[in-house]
């Protein structure tokens, strides 16, 4: 056995029905077909030849992904998950994840899910209003996002939902809206993000007009004092949370740890041979499936892993200690160091331990800035 600590199984199943103009994401709308089991195949192939970089530490978190992971049956998921237990090690009470699409959402798929080993569940809700799901070119409306909800509050899963705010035909009421009808549900996880304008996405080659600063701003005041008024806290920069409600898998991502990714376009973050290293898999389903192997593997040294660590470590709200740090298999250099304390008189960062002040969080991109 060995020191290293537990990792993180990130599976990316890459289907959807449409690209949505905002999305950056691997994926594909081509039918499943065949396409599925010999996917399937191929995860179980990938594992495999993971060996060595697993190094046979347990599995802490597993997270189904895309793409949009509830369109395929879930024969498939009970099929993979039991083959994962039996060649692997897996944490008692592991937190096993799955993405879903309002629209797939029926209480016997839910069922099937639970009897197949997952036990949290993240619904691309987005948004309650049709006119505001419709700029944002999604494939369900409100009432879709409604039942869904219900669901899923009714589901005894560990729930999530993802909202946007700051889209096309959106205001801060928009989000006022949503919020009070989250809130009413029950669920004890919100991940809730401004909608940003990526490369490679169809509003990045026809620009929407989109709410000012000032109405960006208003709605963030207004979700954030809805959420303190009913016990959330944020612990990272997009996620919200009741006691025992955190995500283990994201943490683990924003504490550094170490994380395999399966299926196409999938990335992993591996410490190995004394450094950290990143990688990826083949795009396109037919190219992961022909050949599984990493592909651009690199090693992070010197200026570029300061800035990887300080873009995924500083996103906790209440930042990391010595003992995280550890744990990880995290050094930092006289360089990050040094930065850091730069930070500390800018009154970005806290003394003590490794993360942001309030100043420091609201202004994230600025304290980040610093590393590059």
């Amino acid at each position: 056995m060995n020191n290293l600590p537990e990792l993180s199984l990130y599976v990316h199943l890459p289907w959807c029905d449409k690209k949505c103009p905002y999305c950056d994401f691997n994926i594909t709308t081509d039918s499943l077909n065949d396409s599925v089991k010999e996917l399937f195949n191929a995860l179980k192939n990938d594992l495999g030849q993971s060996e060595p970089l697993i190094n046979q530490r347990p599995f802490k978190s597993i997270y189904f992904g895309g793409g949009t992971p509830s369109k395929v049956p879930t024969t498939f998921i009970k099929d993979f998950l039991d083959f994962l237990h039996s060649k692997f090690r897996v944490v008692l009470n592991c937190e096993v994840s799955f993405e879903a699409n309002p629209i797939d959402l029926t209480s016997d798929y839910i069922a099937e899910l639970k009897d197949s080993g997952i036990n949290r569940m993240s619904v691309g809700i987005q948004s309650f209003d049709d006119d505001y799901l419709g700029s944002l070119g999604r494939n369900h409306n409100a009432s879709d996002s409604l039942k869904a909800l219900r669901l899923l509050s009714k589901s005894e899963l560990i729930g999530t939902i993802d909202l946007i705010y700051g889209g096309p035909n959106s205001n801060s009421l928009t989000l006022k809206n949503d919020m009070e009808i989250f809130l009413d549900a029950g669920i004890n996880h919100l991940s809730l993000y401004q909608l940003n304008i990526e490369p490679n996405t169809i509003f990045y080659k026809k620009r929407p007009l989109l709410p000012d600063e000032n109405e960006i701003e208003k709605a963030e005041i207004i979700s954030s004092d809805l959420l303190v008024k009913n016990d959330f806290n944020q612990y990272e920069i997009s996620s919200w949370s009741k006691e025992n409600s955190k995500s283990i898998h994201n943490q683990n991502y924003w504490k550094y740890g170490d994380y395999l990714g399966i299926g196409p376009g999938a990335s992993s973050k591996i410490f190995k041979d004394n450094f950290h290293h990143r990688f990826r898999k083949r795009n396109s389903i037919k190219s992961y499936i022909n050949d599984t192997k990493p592909i651009h593997m690199k090693k992070l040294e010197g200026k570029e892993l300061d800035f990887d660590l300080a873009i995924n470590i500083l996103r906790n709200k209440l930042g990391i200690d010595d003992k995280n740090l550890a744990t990880n298999q995290i050094k930092l250099s006289e360089r990050f160091i040094e930065k850091y304390k730069i930070g500390i008189d800018l009154g970005y960062f806290q003394k003590g331990r490794f993360g942001t002040t309030d100043k420091g969080f609201k202004f994230l991109d600025d304290a980040v800035s610093l590393f590059s």
